[in-house]
């Protein structure tokens, strides 16, 4: 491993439950982190600095005006994660949602995760309600 905080994350990712399969670039760490139970989370360390990415399919043919204002508001009020539109490999449109911190630190790792579920869980509603017409 190339960072020396990498093992003390795979632990306490492990701890809550993730299956993770790790890979390695020049500088970097790169953990693919799996759960049933929570969202499944991307996790690069490079340098003491940690990011999060978690990335959900959104079944929305193309970005509208109103999605852009909605992921505006989302980004207004959360803290600690980030969202953006993105595309998947196969041309699909995802929804990002990163959090990051430097270093490890036991409850800053657990808040940051806990927070980006949380935006998840009150947010990708209000997205996934565009697909059906409806606003939230």
């Amino acid at each position: 491993m190339k960072n020396a905080i990498t093992k003390d994350i795979i632990n306490h990712l492990e701890f809550l439950g993730y299956t993770i399969e790790i890979e390695e670039n020049d500088t970097s760490d790169i953990l693919t982190c799996m759960n049933d139970a929570r969202s499944n989370v991307m996790v690069l360390i490079s340098a003491g600095f940690v990011l999060f990415s978690s990335r959900y399919l959104v079944e929305i043919d193309k970005p509208t005006i109103e999605l852009y204002k909605i992921i505006g508001e989302i980004n207004s009020k959360t803290n600690i994660s980030k969202w953006y539109l993105s595309t998947s490999s196969k041309n699909e449109m995802v929804v990002a949602v990163e959090g990051y911190l430097y270093g490890y630190e036991k409850l800053a790792l657990g808040r940051v995760l806990e927070a980006m579920e949380r935006d998840y869980i009150l947010n990708m509603p209000k997205i996934r309600a565009l697909k059906e017409g409806r606003k939230q």
